[in-house]
Order: C-alpha cells, then sequence, then structure tokens
C-alpha cells in the first residue's frame, strides 16, 4: 500500500490484483468492478473519478464534498454520459454518505491532543 496516493487508486489496484489470484481472467474482473460500491470519505478528486468511470464501477458513496477538485459535480461531473470522457461508463454517486463522521475522519488530527 502506497501511503500518498488516494483510496480510489488503491482500490482500483487492489481489486484486480486479488481477483485474479483467484483466477479470475480480465473480462471477469472488468465484470467485478461493474458491480462494485466504492465507499469514500471526500468526493473523488478529477482523476480518480475519471479512473472509476474508465474502469467502470457502479457507485461511489462519499462523505463531503471536494470543493477544489472534485470529479463527482463539484468541479467536474465525470460520473456522467455528459463528460468528455473517450472511453467511460455512467456511475451512480451518492454525497454527503455520513458526512459528519467524514468530516471528524478528516478533522481528527486537529482534534488530537
Amino acid at each position: 500500500m502506497q501511503a500518498t496516493r488516494h483510496a480510489e487508486m488503491e482500490a482500483i489496484d487492489n481489486l484486480p490484483e486479488q481477483l485474479q489470484k483467484n483466477g479470475l481472467s480480465r473480462l471477469e474482473v472488468a465484470e467485478k468492478f461493474s458491480k462494485c460500491y466504492l465507499y469514500v470519505t471526500c468526493e473523488p478528486c478529477i482523476k480518480c473519478a475519471a479512473a472509476l468511470s474508465t474502469i467502470g464501477i457502479k457507485e461511489v458513496y462519499y462523505g463531503c464534498a471536494n470543493d477544489k477538485f472534485g470529479g463527482c459535480g463539484s468541479i467536474l461531473s465525470l460520473h456522467s454520459s455528459s463528460s468528455e470522457l473517450s472511453v467511460r461508463f455512467d456511475f451512480n454517486f451518492f454525497p454527503n454518505f455520513h458526512s459528519c463522521s467524514s468530516f471528524f475522519v478528516l478533522c481528527k488530527p486537529l482534534f488530537v491532543d
């Protein structure tokens, strides 16, 4: 695990590796992605939203908006058919999922004594 990478990219890299260890083909791995749900504390950035769209993930749940780099509606809407990505799939996204908890997870270092 690379500590400097976004959680979405870790998930994208980790799942195929795990599935291929179980003997699944690339097509079967792609099919599994189309049934995946991803939960993250903050809205995926533009790069991560584009990657999630390209792999065909089903749904993304996030706690708080990313007003600087958000790729699921805050800045760009890379999850929908209207985006300009050449190879992509629509995915559903659900903002404000446990938003209070997400806020405290993101701010926890500020409250440590």
